[in-house]
């Protein structure tokens, strides 16, 4: 039986992973804008969101590496080659994009930067700047993948959360000395370099030799990770585009001038998901396990605990949004926002909901049930924000959003009950999910 301490212990440090850097980024964002000014910041914003996307270029293969490590773990050969032929592959792959961008520097940067009253120089450098760091992206997730296969999490969050705070803030005492892009920027490209090398010694450290020296890469291994990890890809590229997609929708219908009251409410509730996402990823490399995943007992477990927790989240987030809203904002928009984050108030319970199942699913090697569940979700997500009368207000595009988030909670619970866990927990969870947003709307 596998301790709670344990999985919430790498919960804790996921969450303190993903938060440490946000607050980092709230400091940072106000005194480096009165520093480099508009344009500069600009640039460097999405610089950091280029970062953040190249991500998912590794096509599934971190989370692939995570999978099959859990599976085969005590097998130290075959651990190896998996991990050897793993992160190869990612590095590929963060070559071929990196390659791609400097081929076609030129055209990124008339593209991109056109009308920019920036020497065309600095952003020629921040391209190049902008290959190394995807190159090193890629491999990091590769890295950050094998060592949570292991259940590194702690190790994993001891690295990344110091060098991610540095490569914020780095900019800040650059800015003092140089505004030119490359200059602010090449401190965040160090660290990422820096988080590689570090991965690089603690996973040594958990095999018999390094990947480097065995060199035990071989095509089935790769051709193995890439058939499951093609599926994480499709839902990782679906996912953010279905969470920020509806955005754009609200500037073309409605005005530039009702994005901010979309989106201030949206991102509250996005930013309370980093639990359920914590725990479930902590889960994960448990669940691939045949002797946890044949127990469903534990799993349904930590999915009722997180299921409460969320529950009284968002219950906090509905009954105190009034008052939260008018002591944040001001009456100006306080109004229209409160109505919002009610509406995603249940959302974010139904996307709570789904986390573990989600995972349990991807865990058991249903990548592909969750890729098409995406895939038909999204069709459906924008034909019907493209058939939404104009007279609702950006209330009824937010209705749409937590709908989505709803129909995808109970789809992931079924799929998980008919194919793992079972019909009657399955029932008993929708049960238990109905009952809990049934209570949420009676407090809206």
């Amino acid at each position: 039986m596998i301790k709670m301490s344990r999985i919430f212990t790498n919960t804790f440090w996921n969450i303190l992973s993903q938060i440490i850097p946000v607050i980092a980024a709230v400091y940072t964002i106000p005194h480096l804008l009165r520093e480099v000014g508009v344009e500069i910041f600009g640039v460097i914003t999405l610089f950091w969101a280029l970062v953040n996307f190249s991500g998912i270029l590794d096509f599934g293969i971190s989370k692939a590496i995570t999978r099959k490590i859990a599976e085969v773990r005590g097998a130290h050969d075959t651990e190896t080659q998996y991990v050897s032929s793993g992160l190869v592959a990612t590095g590929c792959f963060g070559i071929a994009v990196a390659a791609a961008i400097l081929i076609y520097k030129s055209s990124l940067v008339s593209l991109l930067f056109y009308d920019s009253s920036i020497p065309t120089k600095q952003f020629d450098d921040l391209v190049v700047l902008t290959s190394v760091t995807v190159v090193c992206v890629c491999l990091a997730n590769g890295y950050r993948g094998a060592l949570e296969g292991y259940e590194k999490f702690g190790v994993v969050a001891i690295i990344r959360t110091p060098l991610h705070v540095l490569g914020v803030i780095s900019p800040l005492f650059v800015a003092p000395f140089s505004t030119e892009l490359p200059h602010l920027l090449a401190p965040l490209v160090l660290c990422r370099i820096l988080a590689c090398v570090a991965f690089h010694f603690a996973l040594k450290s958990q095999l018999t030799f390094s990947p480097a020296a065995t060199l035990q890469v071989s095509f089935e291994p790769i051709r193995e990770l890439l058939g499951y990890g093609y599926y994480i890809a499709v839902s990782n590229l679906i996912s953010p585009i279905m969470y920020t997609l509806d955005r754009f929708f609200v500037s073309s219908i409605f005005g530039s001038g009702q994005v901010a009251a979309y989106t201030t409410p949206q991102e509250i509730v996005l930013r309370c998901s980093t639990l359920p996402n914590s725990l479930s990823r902590a889960m994960f490399p448990m669940l691939v396990k045949p002797s946890i995943s044949n127990s469903p007992r534990i799993e349904d477990l930590h999915w009722l605990i997180s299921c409460l927790i969320c529950l009284a989240a968002s219950m906090l987030i509905i009954l105190l949004r009034d008052t939260a809203m008018l002591l944040w904002l001001g009456d100006d928009f306080s109004s229209l926002m409160s109505d919002l984050l009610a509406i995603f108030a249940l959302g974010f319970f139904a996307n709570s909901v789904a986390a573990i199942p989600y995972a349990n699913l991807q865990a058991r090697g249903l990548a592909k049930l969750t890729a098409l569940l995406h895939l038909l979700e999204l069709l459906a997500f924008v034909m019907a924000i493209m058939m939404l009368p104009k007279h609702v207000g950006v209330s009824g595009i937010a209705a749409i959003w937590s709908a989505r988030c709803i129909i995808d909670c109970f789809s992931l619970l079924i799929l998980d009950g008919l194919k793992l866990s079972g019909r009657k927990l399955a029932d008993r969870r929708c049960a238990i999910t109905i009952a809990g947003l049934g209570l949420l709307w009676a407090l809206i």
